[in-house]
């Protein structure tokens, strides 16, 4: 068989063993007492500037109906709260509490560790090869559009 018949299915695989790694290690942690789905729109929030319903909906291809009752449990365990958008006083975009911050930052920082932890014994050169990889991959999947 040909390298590249199983690049997607090797790719796909190894995405789905690091995901459930991820969800192991970092959100199944009762001091945590976040779902993955919740503890991942914690990291995106983490990421983003004044993120709304819609910009969750996109970026993880959730229903309103998904997002909204991700969105009340954070509410309801005080981790977010709403304030109108500046630009758009229709819109409500999500900002974190003082206690979803702490969260957000404990999150961030088992993330780095965990990182850390798959990438231990890559060389910086191989790293550098995987990641230029996976640009041409982007490229390409972009391209079949």
């Amino acid at each position: 068989m040909k390298a590249y018949y199983s690049f997607g299915k090797r790719t796909v695989k190894l995405s789905k063993n690091i995901r459930k790694k991820l969800d192991e290690k970092i959100v199944n942690d009762q001091i945590i007492g976040l779902s993955p789905i919740q503890a991942r729109v914690v990291g995106f929030l983490s990421r983003h500037e004044e993120v709304t319903a819609t910009d969750i909906m996109d970026a993880f291809s959730l229903s309103k109906s998904s997002v909204s009752e991700i969105l009340s449990a954070l509410v309801e365990k005080n981790l977010i709260t709403y304030e109108r958008c500046d630009d758009d006083s229709r819109k409500r975009a999500i900002e974190f509490t003082d206690e979803g911050q702490i969260l957000s930052c404990a999150l961030a920082e088992r993330l780095e560790a965990f990182n850390r932890e798959l990438v231990k014994g890559i060389s910086q050169e191989d790293l550098e090869t995987v990641y230029r990889v996976f640009d041409i991959v982007r490229k390409n999947l972009e391209e079949m559009e």
